[in-house]
């Protein structure tokens, strides 16, 4: 989950230094799932500095870079993942069950992407304006797409498995149906897993008015924001990843030992080229999210001051991971390649013809155009006319 970083008055700033590990907890970080607020104060050992009230490291200003940051990620990611959606359900041949799950993650990384508009503002103004309903749905969405990635590349990878160890027994059970009701549980579970989310979300007061963070009740015996990290760490982390590896490592072994007949040479280097393509999303995506989960746990434990640039990276990182998908089915997949060329020229002559034609609806006749009629038959002077009005009355 995300972190907001909050400022302490300066009066304090002794008492800070000495906080034992829950307050520090509850006064420096707040642990939820929430957008960046990056207000920092003063340190003479820290690099981050406070000028006026803005952030900055050095003489870069947070908020503005945090938000530059967001926009690309938001920018790409959108238009890469509504190519893929495109791609894969505008054409026949892209409905394989290996891309069902791949435009499952898409869908996944959209839900997430079309909320940083909303991060970005809140980056810039300081505080949530958008109300409590965009709150939750907000942090819905992000939580969502933690689960659902993790899980959607579980399922490739299990899939991946089964269609290179057990080549004969798959063909019963890799259908489109069997893929489609898969993703179908996985929203489920999705759903099931951030319901904590959608309870406890709530806008808090700040100084320059609201945060959109996950209010946890106070009155239990463990800290409950220390548990929900625990709880998305292990269930969207900690045992999908290990699953994930031992599933890829046997097909790779698999790929090794294998002699490929002739006959079967190219639908073997079908089933490589496929999976390396999943190997690469997953090895990506573990790039992506095992620093920040690493800086998260770490934090949950460590009682000096977080790093907070470190922290700001890795959030990036984490984020960029939605928007770099696209990129890999573009560089590795031939196939995904291929068909969207196919779409996109497909799409220009579609738009030419169509205007071709309305020019020649709307041109005056020249006199080799004009339709002569007998009592038998219908004469055109000019052969392309008959071609043109058949295809216009199709």
């Amino acid at each position: 989950m995300n972190i907001t970083i909050t400022i302490r008055p300066s009066v304090n700033l002794d008492r800070n230094q000495s906080l034992h590990r829950n307050e520090s907890i509850d006064s420096v970080v707040d642990l939820s799932a929430t957008t960046l607020q990056p207000f920092f104060y003063s340190s003479g050992t820290s690099p981050i500095s406070n000028t006026n009230g803005v952030a900055k490291v050095g003489t870069i200003h947070i908020p503005h870079l945090m938000a530059v940051c967001y926009a690309i990620i938001c920018f790409a990611g959108i238009v890469g993942n509504s190519l893929v959606i495109y791609v894969i359900t505008r054409f026949a041949k892209m409905k394989i069950v290996t891309n069902m799950f791949i435009l499952n993650l898409a869908f996944f990384d959209i839900l997430f992407l079309i909320t940083i508009p909303m991060t970005i503002t809140t980056t810039l103004v300081m505080h949530w304006i958008f109300g409590l309903a965009l709150c939750k749905i907000h942090l819905l969405f992000f939580s969502m797409n933690i689960f659902g990635g993790i899980f959607s590349l579980s399922v490739m990878s299990a899939d991946r498995y089964i269609a290179i160890c057990h080549p004969i027994r798959s063909m019963k059970y890799r259908t489109p149906r069997a893929a489609l009701i898969t993703c179908c549980v996985i929203w489920l579970l999705s759903f099931i897993f951030v319901l904590p989310v959608i309870i406890y979300t709530n806008l808090t007061s700040n100084r320059k008015g609201y945060t959109c963070t996950i209010k946890w009740p106070t009155d239990q015996p463990f800290h409950p924001g220390v548990a929900f990290i625990w709880y998305c760490f292990i269930l969207g982390f900690a045992i999908p990843v290990p699953i994930i590896c031992v599933f890829s490592i046997l097909v790779v072994l698999k790929l090794r030992q294998v002699e490929v007949v002739r006959n079967n040479r190219e639908n073997w280097n079908s089933h490589r080229h496929v999976t390396r393509v999943v190997l690469c999303i997953i090895m990506v995506y573990i790039l992506c999210w095992l620093p920040y989960w690493c800086f998260q746990i770490r934090n949950v434990h460590d009682e000096s001051r977080p790093n907070i640039p470190l922290f700001l990276f890795l959030t990036v990182l984490a984020y960029a991971n939605s928007m770099i998908n696209p990129f890999l089915y573009a560089f590795l997949s031939n196939n995904f390649r291929k068909t969207l060329v196919s779409a996109i020229k497909c799409q220009k002559q579609s738009v030419s013809r169509k205007s071709t034609d309305d020019e020649k609806l709307h041109r005056f006749p020249q006199k080799s155009q004009i339709i002569y009629f007998n009592r038998s038959t219908t004469q055109v002077s000019n052969e392309e006319n008959v071609n043109f009005f058949m295809n216009e009355n199709r």
